[in-house]
C-alpha cells in the first residue's frame, strides 16, 4: 500500500468548502455523518500546517503494524491524549467518527470494511485497537522521547518559548496490579510510604501563557533526584541551546552542592533552591540575621526578608579540582502562609543570584523580595504541569506493562500538551485564557457539525447550514456516528 505522506492529508484539508457545497446542492455526495469530535479536525489541520507529520517522518520508523503506516498509528496516540482517553481501547469511540478517520488517513473503503481482512476479521474497524497498543509496545522509548523533543523544538521555532526562567521537579507515580517493567520500590511523598512505581522528572518553562514542558525523564521509583539535576539540564540545553536557561527554580530534593556549583560555574545558570536547617550555611545565615546589618525587613504586609550574601561555610560548594565558592542565602518570614501560627518560622533559600551585604536601599531590599517572589512561581510546575496532567491528561494511567508502552503514553501526552499550548497561542485569542481541560471541552468537542464526503473531498458544516443547503436537493440519508 502507498505510504501515507503528510502532503496527501493536507491536500485533502486544503480543498475549499465551495466545491463540496455545490455538490451537496446537486445531491452529488458519497456520505454524510454527524460527529461528536468535529472540531478536532481544526486541530488536526493545525498540526499538519505546522509540520507535525513531517516530524513523524524524521523518526524514520520503517516498520508498520499489519501494513498500517506508522503515521496513522502515531496520530491515533496523539488523538488518545487529546480526547482524554484513559486507555487505548477507548479509541474505538473515535473510530465511529468517519471524519476523524479520514483525517488520520483512512480511505472510505477502509473505514467501512476495515483496513485489511485481518483487522476487519478481528471485529474492529478500521483497525483493531491492539494494533495501536502493540505499536506503542514496539516503539523504543528513545524514539517516543525524540518525537516529544522535536515538538519542543517546533514550539521554540515558533518563538513560543518565552523568558529564561524554568522549573525542575519530580513526581512519584505508583503502580499496582500486574508487573510493570522497570518499576521499583521508592518513597511516595504524597502517600508518605514506600511503594512500587516510577519517578517522573519534568523541566518546564514558567512564563505565563507559555508553560511548555521542555524535557522529561521516566525513571524507576528508587531514582535519587540529586544526580538528575544536571542530567535534566543537559537534556534541556540539547533541545533549546546553551543560552536559553538563565535561572532554574529547584525543589529541595535536588540539593547537591557540587551539582549546584557546576550549574552556576560550568553552565552559567543561576538557581534558587530551598535550604535545610542542618546546613552550616543556613545556620550561619540565621545567626547573622540577628545582627543589625542583616536583620529582617518587612517588604510586604506580613512578609519579612533578610539577605546574607557570600556565605563561605557551604563547604561542598565547589568542584573536583578544589575550586570553592561562596553562596548567597535568603531568609524569609511569611506570616501569610499556612505556617502563620508559627510567626518565627524561617524559610531559607540558597541562590547564586546577587545580593548586597547589609542591604538597606529600597532597590536592594526589593531584589531580595523579588528572589522570594520568583521562587514562588515554581508552583507553576506543580499546578500547571503535574496537577493538570494528572487530573485531565491521565498522567498516572498505564496503558500496558511494557516500559515502551508507558513511555509512548507519556511522551505523546506531553507532545499533545505542548501542541495544545501552541494551538491556543496561534489559532485564536478566544482560547488563550482557558485551562487545558476547559479548552478540550470548548474547542475540541461539538455535536452540531455535519461532515459531507464527495470522492476525495470532504467539508464540515454547521447543522443549520447543512439543512439550508439540502432544502431543495434530493432526500439524504444521515448516519449518526456517535
Amino acid at each position: 500500500m502507498r505510504k501515507l505522506k503528510s502532503q496527501d492529508i493536507f491536500q485533502r484539508l486544503k480543498q475549499g468548502q465551495k466545491r463540496v457545497r455545490l455538490l451537496l446542492k446537486r445531491g452529488q455526495h458519497d456520505d454524510v455523518s454527524l460527529t461528536s469530535y468535529g472540531r478536532l479536525g481544526h486541530f488536526f489541520d493545525f498540526m499538519f500546517r505546522v509540520g507535525v507529520l513531517k516530524l513523524f517522518n524524521r523518526l524514520d520508523i520503517a516498520k508498520a503494524r499489519q501494513g498500517i503506516p506508522v503515521q496513522m498509528l502515531m496520530l491515533l496516540w496523539l488523538a488518545k491524549a487529546l480526547l482524554g482517553f484513559k486507555y487505548v481501547d477507548n479509541l474505538q469511540y473515535m473510530f465511529r467518527d468517519k471524519h476523524l478517520m479520514r483525517l488520520c488517513g483512512f480511505s472510505p473503503e477502509q473505514i467501512k470494511q476495515g483496513y485489511s481482512r485481518r483487522t476487519s476479521g478481528r471485529g474492529r474497524k478500521p483497525i483493531h485497537t491492539d494494533s495501536v497498543r502493540n505499536f506503542g509496545a514496539d516503539l523504543p522509548s528513545e524514539l517516543s522521547e525524540k518525537f516529544f523533543s522535536t515538538i519542543v523544538t517546533l514550539c521554540q521555532g515558533k518563538d513560543e518559548i518565552k523568558g529564561n526562567t524554568f522549573a525542575l521537579d519530580a513526581k512519584f507515580i505508583s503502580v499496582e496490579g500486574k508487573q510493570m517493567e522497570k518499576a521499583a520500590l521508592g518513597f511516595d511523598p504524597h502517600a508518605n510510604e514506600v511503594k512500587t512505581g516510577y519517578k517522573l522528572f519534568l523541566l518546564q518553562n514558567i512564563q505565563q501563557g507559555h508553560e511548555y514542558i521542555i524535557c522529561a525523564s521516566l525513571m524507576p521509583g528508587n531514582q535519587d533526584e540529586r544526580p538528575m539535576l544536571l542530567r535534566m539540564v543537559e537534556k534541556a540545553i540539547s533541545i533549546l541551546g546553551k543560552d536559553a536557561i538563565k535561572l532554574l527554580l529547584i525543589d529541595r530534593g535536588y540539593l547537591d552542592a557540587a551539582a549546584l556549583y557546576t550549574l552556576k560555574h560550568s553552565y552559567g545558570i543561576d538557581f534558587i533552591i530551598p535550604g535545610e536547617e542542618r546546613l552550616h550555611a543556613i545556620q550561619d545565615a540565621i545567626a547573622l540575621a540577628k545582627l543589625p546589618k542583616h536583620q529582617f525587613v518587612e517588604m510586604k504586609k506580613g512578609v519579612f526578608v533578610a539577605g546574607c550574601p557570600e556565605i563561605g561555610s557551604y563547604s561542598s560548594y565547589g568542584d573536583e579540582h578544589g575550586n570553592r565558592g561562596t553562596i548567597n542565602v535568603l531568609l524569609v518570614k511569611d506570616h501569610n502562609t499556612n505556617y502563620a501560627d508559627d510567626p518565627d518560622r524561617i524559610f531559607s533559600y540558597l541562590t547564586s543570584l546577587p545580593m548586597k551585604l547589609g542591604a538597606k536601599k529600597l532597590e536592594d531590599l526589593q531584589a531580595l523580595y523579588d528572589i522570594y517572589r520568583t521562587y514562588k512561581k515554581r508552583w507553576v510546575i506543580e499546578n500547571n504541569a503535574f496537577k493538570e496532567l494528572t487530573e485531565h491528561w491521565n498522567l498516572t494511567k498505564k496503558p500496558g506493562g511494557k516500559f515502551n508502552t508507558i513511555c509512548c503514553h507519556l511522551y505523546f501526552m506531553l507532545a499533545a500538551y505542548n501542541l495544545v499550548l501552541l494551538f491556543k497561542s496561534s489559532y485564536g485569542s478566544k482560547f488563550a485564557s482557558m485551562s487545558l481541560s476547559t479548552f478540550r471541552e470548548k474547542a475540541l468537542k461539538t455535536a452540531d457539525m455535519v461532515i459531507v464526503y464527495a470522492g476525495e473531498l470532504f467539508a464540515v458544516f454547521p447543522l443549520t447550514e447543512f439543512m439550508k443547503l439540502v432544502k431543495t436537493g434530493p432526500p439524504l440519508s444521515l448516519t449518526a456516528s456517535q
